[in-house]
């Protein structure tokens, strides 16, 4: 099993450091952007920016958007370049690896129980490599702007920069909905969209997970799980009913399901020749 995972992260690095780079620069681009926008704030409003404002620019999510009221609309290009990037990623390797060196590594392995376990724990590696390279890259860009370390919000910046019209929520929720749930449900879509690309397609798996997210930053509805990973969808800053608590269990089963489902469908799916199945 420790062999398959070191294979997965060693190929799946060369498979994917050039998307990975394109990611960096796109963060970096974002965070510029983040930077002179509440540069903007702060000079107009004589105030300090805190840390957490800047990663809120970057993660913190597009404005809510109450029922009936749709032509309020704007599409959230920096937010969503971010999904497309995570996704567009992540979402081939496991399915051009089956069908290149990886059938030859599944016969070795003699296990395709152990095969899908360890796509799974590079896709969990991978997207977390990509939020350690979101906030280290926001943390520093914030750092060269001279922000503070209190970790907190600014009422001014998370109006006029974040999408943010109220701060109904304690500290630790804040950063929790900020920090936590973005890469939590990025985890998630991720996981479903590898075995969507395992059953139909990576195609289709990218489309459907996409149509989520899109979908998600105009309804706030709880079964498009998006909004968990969004601060300006939550009903610590806005009139939804997102609740990260919910987000966290919603999350957690979609995983599970993705990885059980993932499993039983390779268990029997016929992706070798007769005479080579394991």
């Amino acid at each position: 099993m420790r062999k398959l995972v070191k294979y997965d992260l060693r190929n799946g690095w060369h498979n994917t450091y050039y998307k990975i780079g394109i990611f960096v620069l796109v963060i970096v681009v974002i965070n510029i952007i983040g930077v002179n926008s509440i540069k903007m704030v702060i000079d107009n409003n004589k105030i300090n920016a805190d840390i957490l404002d800047y990663i809120c620019f970057v993660l913190g999510g597009p404005r809510y958007i109450p029922e009936g009221m749709f032509s309020m609309y704007v599409i959230p290009v920096l937010w969503l370049l971010i999904q497309v990037g995570i996704s567009y990623t992540i979402g081939y390797y496991a399915m051009n690896d089956l069908h290149a060196y990886g059938q030859q590594v599944l016969l070795r392995s003699s296990s395709r129980a152990k095969w899908w376990i360890s796509k799974i724990v590079w896709n969990v590696t991978m997207v977390s490599l990509l939020y350690v390279i979101i906030f280290i890259v926001t943390i520093v860009s914030a750092q060269i702007a001279g922000c503070k370390w209190d970790w907190e919000l600014t009422t001014d910046i998370a109006r006029d920069v974040c999408n943010i019209d109220m701060i109904a929520g304690k500290s630790q929720e804040i950063l929790i909905v900020l920090m936590v749930m973005p890469l939590l449900t990025s985890i998630t879509l991720s996981l479903i969209q590898m075995v969507l690309a395992l059953i139909l397609s990576p195609m289709i798996g990218f489309i459907v997970v996409q149509s989520i997210v899109i979908l998600s930053t105009i309804y706030a509805k709880k079964w498009l799980i998006s909004n968990y990973a969004m601060l300006s969808h939550n009903k610590i800053t806005c009139a939804s009913d997102i609740k990260y608590t919910d987000g966290i269990v919603i999350n957690v089963i979609l995983c599970l399901a993705a990885f059980v489902i993932g499993l039983c469908y390779f268990q029997r799916c016929d992706i070798l020749p007769k005479n080579e199945e394991v």
